[in-house]
């Protein structure tokens, strides 16, 4: 949904809660102080949602390509066969779909937490990994100021397929202290039937639905 049918959906929908307010008064009197107030309210509305797409340009791109990142990770089905559930507006909303846990379940980017309070510890859940040395972090510190070279980020093509590489250079752990999850359910269209496309094929036989999750994680203080 663009910024502007936002914008449109909001204004009516306050317009017409105004509207209704200013018609259950009798004698009138409220009825001018509220068509007064309308247009203040609506240039608001307008002048709010206009500032927040100038703050948010940047941020907005970037989640669009993270969710995107996302769905494009899924190992099982292409996106036609994935089924996703509505994601509720409140941050700290939940569903049968969405829900939250963790110490700072209830802190989110509207809610921080303050910065005189400390980061808990949190759950430790380890990240396993193959050690490639193309793979490494570029540090920062021990390379200031400098804009990391190009093939810092390329992984070289190996001379055989990485799949039947017999034994990766290092499989190693890296732990993680977990102080927020969210996890997400979806469904996945059944893949004995992925050759058609429909929920139902030609056959007549219906393509059942799996459930699947993604976990999104958020890391406290990191340990090694």
């Amino acid at each position: 949904m663009s910024d502007s049918v936002l914008l449109k959906m909001i204004k009516e929908a306050v317009g017409k809660i105004i509207d209704d307010q200013g018609g259950k008064d009798e004698n009138g009197a409220c009825k001018q102080v509220i068509d007064g107030l309308k247009p203040l309210v609506l240039a608001g509305i307008e002048d709010a949602v206009k500032a927040y797409r100038d703050k948010t340009a940047d941020h907005n791109a970037y989640e669009s390509s993270l969710g995107a990142f996302i769905v494009e990770q899924n190992p099982y089905a292409s996106w036609e066969d994935l089924d996703f559930p509505g994601l509720p507006l409140d941050p700290n909303g939940e569903n049968p779909w969405v829900r939250r846990s963790g110490v700072l379940a209830d802190y989110n980017a509207l809610n921080p937490l303050p910065p005189d309070k400390p980061i808990p510890g949190g759950i430790v859940v380890n990240f396993s990994y193959i050690d490639w040395p193309e793979l490494k972090d570029y540090r920062d510190d021990e390379h200031p100021g400098q804009i990391p070279p190009a093939e810092v980020f390329i992984k070289p093509k190996a001379e055989i397929d990485l799949t039947s590489r017999p034994v990766p250079f290092k499989n190693r752990f890296y732990p993680h202290n977990v102080v927020k999850a969210v996890r997400l359910r979806y469904t996945v269209f059944d893949r004995r039937y992925a050759k058609s496309g429909k929920e139902v094929t030609e056959d007549g036989l219906s393509r059942d639905k799996q459930i699947s999750y993604i976990m999104i994680l958020y890391s406290g203080g990191d340990s090694q």
